[in-house]
């Protein structure tokens, strides 16, 4: 079980970037609720070998870019898909976040990420690449 936990589950550090990647605050009563919906979303839901190779990734800036465009795109079922929904609708649900959230969104942010889309999507085969070198040799 505790093997199942440490895919599921992320850790402070994590739970920080992939919110700061969403440009959400953080907040520690928010990455408690979410621990406990991934510990209890583990009991129902079995990983798969992608699960695994994705929790080697390590979750910086650049890589969570190339991740989430993966798995939004080519992997829906991803265990990553769920933290990032969940991390995003449990902000939602907070009223501080959901007004952080709402005065965030302009038109200069939709171009940036348009600008953010259109780069990942053309340099996602050389990222990938690099990313099964580095596990094929273990430097992830």
């Amino acid at each position: 079980m505790q093997n199942v936990k440490n895919i599921f589950q992320l850790d402070y550090g994590e739970y920080e970037r992939l919110s700061s990647y969403l440009k959400l605050e953080i907040k520690e009563e928010i990455f408690n609720i979410l621990n406990k919906k991934l510990l209890l979303f583990s009991r129902y839901k079995n990983f798969s070998r992608l699960d695994i190779f994705i929790k080697k990734i390590k979750k910086n800036i650049i890589n969570i870019y190339y991740l989430d465009f993966f798995i939004k795109f080519f992997f829906k079922k991803s265990i990553l898909r769920y933290q990032l929904n969940l991390i995003l609708a449990l902000h939602e649900s907070d009223y501080d976040n959901f007004q952080i959230i709402l005065k965030n969104r302009n038109i200069y942010i939709v171009f940036y990420e348009l600008l953010m889309f259109v780069f990942v999507l053309i340099s996602f085969p050389i990222w990938f690449l690099i990313i099964i070198f580095l596990n094929i040799f273990r430097l992830l």
